[in-house]
């Protein structure tokens, strides 16, 4: 067994002691590493140099990840509202009468509620029943937000 993260050892004992049950169970030789320890072993097929190479690697690709994108929909509100107005009210009406998402995931991306706002607006000037039940709940979850 290999942790290609060195730092990984809290479970060490744990993997050590169900290493030896298969040792004992199927008679063969299972061995624990960590990091760079795979290829300072014994073991044949394995040589420092490609370890080092790896971690090359690692380290470019760690530098040409792309920046994290922005998840605080509200930076950008009018971009991201022309962007999502025209989903399905079915979506909405998924993501509205969801309380998980309204309690966990709408904070962090609508956390000054700009784009819901603007939604609320755009419901109130379509025509249909669903956009009146769409508009109602943005307004319940709306002025529950501006209460606390």
């Amino acid at each position: 067994m290999w942790f290609i993260d060195d730092s990984l050892t809290k479970n060490r004992n744990y993997y050590l002691q169900e290493m030896q049950k298969l040792q004992k169970d199927y008679g063969c030789m299972p061995y624990l590493f960590y990091g760079e320890q795979l290829f300072k072993s014994n073991l044949e097929y394995f040589d420092i140099e490609i370890w080092n190479e790896t971690l090359l690697y690692l380290e470019q690709w760690k530098n040409n990840l792309p920046d994290m994108p922005e998840i605080n929909f509200d930076k950008n509100a009018t971009a991201v509202f022309n962007e999502i107005k025209d989903l399905s009210p079915t979506v909405y009406r998924k993501l509205f009468t969801n309380n998980d998402i309204i309690k966990q995931i709408f904070p962090i991306i609508f956390s000054e509620n700009k784009v819901l706002w603007l939604l609320y607006d755009y419901f109130k000037q379509q025509d249909g029943q669903i956009y009146i039940t769409l508009g109602g709940y943005l307004k319940d979850l709306l002025t529950k937000k501006s209460a606390t």
